[in-house]
């Protein structure tokens, strides 16, 4: 600002003076303010002063929400009890009276309002009750139309307690299967042709003659039931007698198992109790490998407990209330390993023989009756499964069931021997199924073991009992080749 004003003060003074030097000028007057320059970057903060006065408390904020609500505190004391209500006023009471041994009844639905009363069988309902004597009472119409039928004879009391009282009447059977459905009590009983009596677990009792002389095999049977063959890679099918008649029935076959897509199933066990067999069912055959697991193992060997055996005439096979069944279901088979599908199903087993029951005074019998003309056999076990393809395990074979009980008492014998009559033979078992690929086949099921033949011959007082055979087991497969069952576990004996 200096330096303008002096170049300024030689411009309007004289040359004179800039010749002479620059000389001080008169103060000028000042010029307006410039414009603000923009402002600078901000200084460091200073130091913080001291703090100030606490201010006045502001208003009370809104309240919140309320918190959840806390555990319960422990219960507090109980207090004292508190005392006795009054007595209530008494109630009506028993009617005053009565004499000894009057009883007291109500006269009408009005409570309380009863009387004192000799009792009669008319007043409890029993107008009938008397004081008939056992002399003079009478028998029941049904009770009379059997005594009607009783043939008199000098033995009519022990014929009709060991053969029946005749009152089912004479019955032929030429063709067909006539199945019982409640004991049954002949006069007379012929079979012939191809006639054949289901006795479906009920007693047959012949008063007369019992005509076998023209009988075709299983003339007189429990049918009994096969175990299902696998299809496949399924299952065999389960069926088996399950209902019992008069006495007991033979046992259901265990269910076989379906293939396994890596390691197969064990075989299914069963244990059979209070059971007229000695000899258990056969053991199902184990199953085959596949690439993908074991096959799974054999069914065990079937158990037996409370057996009931026979030196007498018996009608009731009981252990206390329980029905005793004849025989023992066999054991399934294990079933095939897989590949990551399914290797081959598992046979079921076959079911046990059950029990025939006969009494007949006289049988008849010659070169015309055939073998096994009465038989309780006991069912065969199903076949393993094979699997369509890979390399898959055969499924094992069921085991079969064994061989039922025959029981049979007579008085007299006519006609011829026949060989082999009576049958209570064990069943075969199931043949195991192949492998496939690099799968090993099922191995072949027991046979059942064999069941037990009873007869009694009245006259003289003779029994014999045959009991069968016990079971064997299958054979092994070879490779891809399924094992066999064992074949028919032959009971029999001649009449």
């Amino acid at each position: 600002m200096s330096t303008l004003r002096i170049v300024t003060d030689i411009i309007v003074d004289s040359i004179y003076t800039l010749q002479f030097g620059i000389s001080t000028g008169s103060t000028e007057t000042i010029g307006p303010t410039g414009p603000t320059g923009s402002t600078g970057p901000t200084g460091s903060t200073g130091i913080t002063g001291p703090t100030g006065e606490i201010g006045s408390t502001g208003p009370t904020g809104v309240t919140g929400i309320t918190g959840p609500t806390g555990s319960t505190g422990p219960s507090g004391v109980t207090g004292s009890t508190g005392n006795i209500g009054p007595t209530g006023p008494a109630g009506p009471g028993v009617s005053i009276g009565g004499t000894t041994g009057q009883a007291l009844i109500k006269v009408n639905n009005t409570d309380y309002n009863t009387t004192w009363s000799t009792l009669t069988s008319s007043s409890v309902g029993l107008g009938n009750v008397d004081n008939t004597s056992d002399a003079n009472k009478p028998i029941s119409i049904a009770t009379q139309s059997a005594l009607n039928t009783k043939v008199n004879g000098p033995l009519e009391s022990l014929n009709d307690f060991l053969y029946g009282s005749g009152i089912d009447n004479d019955l032929t059977i030429s063709s067909g299967t006539t199945t019982l459905s409640n004991d049954v009590y002949f006069n007379n009983l012929t079979i012939n042709g191809t006639g054949k009596l289901s006795t479906n677990s009920y007693r047959v009792y012949v008063r007369g003659i019992l005509d076998l002389s023209s009988a075709p095999a299983g003339a007189i049977e429990l049918i009994t039931t096969n175990g299902g063959n696998s299809g496949g890679t399924t299952s065999g099918t389960q069926a088996g007698p399950t209902i019992s008649g008069t006495i007991g029935a033979g046992q259901r076959g265990n269910a076989g198992f379906a293939g396994g897509t890596a390691a197969g199933t064990a075989g299914g066990t069963s244990a059979t109790t209070n059971t007229m067999g000695i000899n258990p069912g056969g053991r199902g055959g184990a199953g085959g490998s596949g690439s993908g697991g074991a096959g799974g193992a054999a069914g065990g060997i079937p158990t037996l407990s409370n057996i009931l055996l026979l030196r007498k005439y018996e009608s009731v096979l009981q252990r206390g209330v329980v029905l005793v069944g004849g025989g023992s279901q066999g054991s399934s088979g294990g079933s095939g390993g897989g590949d990551g599908t399914a290797g081959g199903g598992s046979g079921t087993s076959g079911s046990s023989g059950g029990i025939i029951w006969i009494a007949a005074n006289t049988i008849n019998r010659g070169p015309s009756t055939s073998a096994s003309a009465i038989r309780a056999l006991g069912g065969n076990g199903g076949n393993g499964g094979t699997p369509a393809g890979g390399n898959r395990g055969g499924g094992g074979g069921g085991g079969g069931g064994s061989g039922g009980f025959i029981f049979l008492a007579y008085n007299t014998l006519t006609g011829s021997t026949v060989t082999n009559l009576l049958d209570a033979s064990g069943g075969s078992g199931g043949n195991g199924g192949n492998g496939t690929g690099t799968g090993i086949g099922g191995n072949g099921g027991g046979n059942g073991g064999g069941g037990i033949i009873f007869t009694l011959n009245v006259g003289n007082s003779i029994y014999t009992t045959v009991v069968g055979p016990t079971s064997t087991n299958g054979t092994n497969a070879i490779g891809t080749i399924g094992g066999t069952g064992s074949s028919v576990n032959i009971t029999t004996q001649n009449l």
